[in-house]
């Protein structure tokens, strides 16, 4: 292994001599059977891309398998309607900047996030709307990128060294692991033989039975899916002429849960732009009503409440919007995952010393940290370090 490899993961608190001497074996057990895979992937999100990286840099040979017609997972980037990129799914930053430089293993990497420093926040409580601009000030701490996404993040940083190694409209259906190597049979049919199975597909997608195991999950793990939730959510971007809102507008009208939540944010706040971007996220229960509404009937529902909030002028300045459901994208169904008495590291827990888990729902270092984008990516770390022994 070469000294850039070593140092990358070192960085990201791997055994490089233990890694190696992994693939070594497994590339021994594989000998004259051209077509084992020492790992096959499950989703090329968040965690799936940075397993890929990591296997790339210690010389495994792996492939990538995604349902969908683009890498990424719930991280999604939208130009056009703004001067700057914008995040659809995953955008800010839950902890240090610092991390981007432990995920990628560059030191440059945290230069890419700013934090957001919101100064003014408005609170509706269902019948009146005050200024109350502490909320805004605590939002310090929070990160987000300048002039790129985390998908930008993930796609160079990530993807680029391994673009050959994601099989794209690729769904699992089934995956075997009562023999060495296992067999992961895909949608079309075929089967593909590998050593270690790593599955980061998001938990509806678990739950839903999408994916046949054989044999079946453990009864721990399928007890810990009945406890575990990823509830309905949204991304909408609003463009307009002129800007009527301030920072931040939060809602405390006796819903306002971290498994519920409506937020509109000046999306622009930060980024090199004049113009007047609004975003609206929500999810959980309250964002329901809006995932089940047509685009258009979406977008009317947020100019509605708007105009009610601020006198009507939100309607008269609309320049456009992009939307994004999480809840009908067939292959997320969904925002991120929250759990009652059942533990990510339950679900994250692997089979057989075969069957891997990484991704935000299946962290397995209880630290009170799921959900975020940085756990999807740092999982993967363990679901490697899992393999490496």
């Amino acid at each position: 292994m070469n000294q850039s490899r070593r140092s990358i993961l070192k960085l990201l608190g791997l055994s490089a001599a233990g890694l190696c001497l992994t693939v070594e074996k497994l590339r021994a057990q594989s000998r004259g059977e051209v077509d084992v895979l020492d790992m096959a992937i499950v989703g090329a999100g968040a965690a799936g891309l940075t397993a890929g990286f990591l296997l790339h840099e210690a010389g495994a040979n792996f492939q990538i398998f995604e349902a969908d017609a683009r890498h990424g997972g719930r991280v999604l980037r939208h130009d056009g309607l703004a001067d700057f990129p914008l995040d659809l799914g995953g955008e800010w930053i839950h902890t240090n900047r610092r991390v981007l430089n432990r995920l990628s293993g560059r030191a440059d990497a945290a230069a890419l996030a700013r934090e957001y420093r919101p100064l003014t926040s408005d609170v509706w409580d269902g019948a009146r709307l005050r200024r109350r601009n502490f909320y805004a000030r605590a939002w310090r701490g929070e990160y987000r990128f300048i002039d790129s996404t985390w998908f930008d993040f993930f796609d160079r940083m990530m993807a680029r060294p391994i673009r050959d190694r994601i099989s794209l409209h690729a769904a699992v259906a089934g995956i075997d692991t009562r023999q060495d190597p296992c067999v992961v049979t895909l949608a079309d049919g075929r089967e593909i033989s590998a050593r270690h199975v790593i599955f980061t597909a998001p938990l509806n997608v678990l739950k839903d039975g999408d994916i046949t195991f054989t044999p079946a999950l453990p009864q721990e793990k399928r007890q810990a899916l009945t406890g575990a939730t990823m509830p309905d959510g949204f991304k909408l971007f609003l463009k307009f002429s002129r800007r009527f809102y301030p920072d931040l507008v939060l809602f405390d009208d006796g819903y306002e849960t971290p498994e519920a939540e409506l937020l509109f944010y000046n999306a622009a706040l930060d980024k090199p732009t004049e113009q007047h971007i609004l975003g609206f996220f929500g999810h959980g229960v309250v964002a329901t009503p809006y995932t089940q509404l047509s685009e258009p009937a979406c977008v009317q529902a947020a100019l509605t409440l708007l105009d009610r909030l601020y006198d009507g002028a939100a309607s008269p300045a609309y320049g456009g919007h992009v939307l994004q459901n999480w809840s009908n994208s067939p292959f997320h169904r969904g925002t991120y995952s929250f759990f009652h008495g059942a533990s990510p590291a339950t679900l994250g827990a692997p089979v057989d010393g075969k069957l891997h888990f990484a991704g935000e729902a299946y962290n397995q270092r209880w630290d009170g940290a799921w959900g975020a984008v940085h756990v999807a990516a740092r999982s993967a770390y363990d679901a490697v370090a899992e393999i490496a022994g």
